[in-house]
């Protein structure tokens, strides 16, 4: 009996622990494989961190090798270059950009040639708000455009302290113009107005016959013309010159759309309550306008009397004439 006890408790045994042998074998992969998941993700999330903030890096950036090129290119050695740049960007605060760029200007060394700032209203909504007024909410963003001077070896530090006041980049572009040849052309010609000049500096007055006194007045004329020529050679190379050591540089940015409002008397409102509160007085009104004009018609009618007092002569007249013309008319059938 005992014999067959054991033989009936055994399989059930065994029936029990397979199954919990195989969940203590499956878990131990499926912890694993877990383990190696976690595992992996974290060289992916900090590769995907990496490349957002290239990105973000990227909506701010305002730099260019244009404006090193000078001093990295041998290619350049001796080379004049006016640089020139222009940005539009995106800021948080207008006013406060606009006071940092004004400073950063003159740390730099510049100046500011031009700078404006306005409002651009995007919508507007009004209600009433009771006691006759209305109140209008305002949309609008607040835009700002700036020109300024900066020395061009300080072109660079300056964009890149820009850089911290911008939120979006736009748009950015940046030029070289090569005046080189400009300068030497500008710098020959006042030479050789310089050299004309002295030449007829040299010719003197001869006040002996009116010919001759002639002739020296058209020499005084064109040595007038010559020195004015020259001078005005050298204006073009000291404005070449400036536009080369002083860079110029655009610059437009907005901040995001903000809201405000502004409360007004309500045109609506108050007419309506005019209208309400003086009916009386305005009937009144209405009635002796109204006896007014009467009065007139009545007057109007005065003056046509004759016309009044014939017109029933003349209709008395045609109705006579319209029956005798019917009797006629009978008598004859």
């Amino acid at each position: 009996m005992k014999a067959h006890h054991k033989n009936f408790f055994y399989p059930l045994i065994l029936t029990a622990c397979i199954p919990l042998l195989q969940l203590t074998a499956c878990s131990r992969p499926a912890d694993y494989a877990d383990n190696a998941h976690v595992e992996s993700a974290e060289p992916a999330y900090s590769s995907e961190a990496s490349v957002e903030a290239q990105q973000d890096d990227s909506h701010t950036a305002l730099q260019s090798q244009i404006t090193e090129q000078e001093k990295t290119s041998t290619a350049l050695i001796g080379k004049q270059l006016v640089i020139s740049a222009s940005a539009n960007f995106q800021v948080e605060n207008v006013l406060s950009t606009v006071q940092q760029v004004e400073k950063l200007t003159i740390e730099q060394g510049g100046y500011i040639a031009n700078s404006q700032v306005n409002n651009h209203d995007l919508t507007r909504q009004s209600y009433s708000i009771g006691n006759n007024q209305q109140k209008t909410l305002i949309s609008y963003i607040r835009q700002a455009k700036m020109t300024v001077r900066v020395p061009k070896a300080n072109v660079s530090q300056f964009l890149q302290k820009l850089q911290s006041h911008i939120t979006f980049l736009n748009k950015s572009e940046f030029s070289a113009q090569d005046i080189t040849l400009d300068i030497q052309k500008a710098e020959i010609e006042a030479k050789i107005q310089s050299l004309k000049s002295q030449a007829l500096q040299n010719q003197t007055l001869n006040n002996q016959n009116e010919n001759t006194q002639s002739g020296n007045v058209d020499i005084i004329n064109q040595k007038t013309i010559a020195q004015q020529q020259q001078r005005y050679a050298e204006l073009q190379k000291q404005a070449l010159l400036d536009q080369m050591q002083l860079s110029t540089i655009h610059l437009e940015f907005s901040q995001p759309e903000k809201l405000t409002y502004e409360i007004s008397d309500d045109i609506v409102a108050v007419t309506n309550n005019e209208q309400t509160s003086n009916f009386i007085p305005r009937l009144l009104d209405n009635l002796r306008q109204g006896w007014y004009y009467f009065i007139e018609f009545i007057l109007w009618l005065s003056q046509l009397w004759a016309f009044i007092i014939a017109l029933p002569i003349v209709i008395w007249g045609i109705k006579r004439l319209i029956h005798k013309w019917k009797n006629y008319r009978q008598k004859k059938q």
